[in-house]
């Protein structure tokens, strides 16, 4: 028998079903992710009203049971309009909320997860550059998860690179950044391998390292979050789960934000 739970939550993604009603995914905090069906959430007086929105902080009131549960009562606590009113800002969030769907399985408690995409969205509601956050956000909660990959010391041989001056690399295949002697003897990228001067790596290491309230005082150059963005891509081609085919395009899930939403 379903027992009736209630969870606060951020909605990550919502599905038209049926001729009335929705099915949404919800990073809870006592949770982790979960499935909800919201029936009649499309007719013009549904009682849930804003709260099932994109985005939205909301206490939900659900029947549990496994898979897809059914939702009772919803509760918006917070709307995030600062986002709504900037195109960029909005995207940015989007995406990051796809890779949490992407990242995370289903009623698994993340805690951890829900609070950093709290934070994700309090800074892209302020801070003026929003495709940093959207850089940062995506390694940080890897390594809030524990896969993310190694920044400060080779991943093959365990070689401090965290001062390192020389001829370094980073291969999504071998987790992370390789030493001179580690690296393949051409170097070459087509076996995976992306050249890396060791100040771009430092930077890139700080996105871990800074919360996202001191992310502004890291300056990274418009050329270094295009190469944070390649290397995450070819991070996560190695290591996580493929995307539900519904969820499949081209760029995969980290891009600029002015490109197609889902």
């Amino acid at each position: 028998m379903s027992r009736l739970k209630k969870a606060v939550g951020y909605v990550i993604r919502t599905q038209d079903y049926g001729e009335t009603s929705k099915i949404l995914k919800v990073l809870t905090r006592e949770a982790g992710m979960i499935s909800l069906i919201a029936k009649g959430a499309r007719r013009p007086r549904s009682p849930f009203g804003a709260a099932l929105e994109p985005l939205c902080l909301s206490e939900f009131v659900y029947y549990d049971r496994a898979g897809l549960k059914t939702l009772s009562q919803a509760s918006l606590l917070r709307m995030h309009e600062e986002l709504r009113r900037d195109y960029d800002r909005l995207t940015a969030a989007l995406r990051c909320a796809r890779f949490v769907h992407r990242l995370l399985e289903e009623d698994h408690v993340e805690e951890r997860a829900f609070e950093l995409f709290g934070e994700l969205l309090g800074a892209l509601s302020t801070e003026e550059d929003v495709r940093l956050y959207e850089l940062a956000f995506p390694w940080k909660l890897l390594a809030r998860l524990g896969v993310a990959p190694q920044w400060e010391r080779c991943a093959v041989c365990g070689r401090d690179l965290s001062e390192a001056s020389g001829r370094i690399g980073f291969s999504g295949e071998k987790g992370g950044l390789l030493c001179g002697g580690c690296r393949s003897a051409s170097g070459s990228e087509g076996e995976g391998e992306v050249p890396l001067a060791p100040g771009t790596a430092r930077g890139l290491a700080m996105l871990l390292k800074l919360p996202f309230p001191k992310l502004h005082r890291l300056r990274l150059s418009p050329a270094d979050i295009r190469l944070g963005e390649r290397l995450l891509r070819e991070f996560v081609a190695h290591h996580l789960r493929p995307m539900p085919a519904g969820d499949r395009r081209s760029g995969e899930f980290v891009s600029h934000p002015r490109d197609e939403l889902s």
